[in-house]
């Protein structure tokens, strides 16, 4: 199973919102919108970078947030 976190770091490490999200657009919901968070993929209880589909996937997420703001 494949699960979606977003996270942050502070001085002394890097955390997340500890919630299992099942998609990239869900995990958005947790991120801190100063800009120093990001999205990170469990995978089989591994943290990893997102793939190149995964970030496409984070991409058109904002695009269509902005787009739902401009209106």
């Amino acid at each position: 199973m494949i699960f979606y976190v977003a996270c942050w770091t502070e001085d002394d490490g890097v955390y997340c919102c500890g919630h299992t999200h099942l998609g990239v657009r869900d995990a958005m919901d947790c991120l801190v919108p100063d800009g120093g968070s990001f999205i990170r993929a469990n995978e089989a209880g591994i943290f990893r970078s997102l793939t190149n589909r995964e970030f496409i996937d984070f991409l058109e997420a904002l695009q269509r947030d902005a787009l739902e703001l401009a209106q």
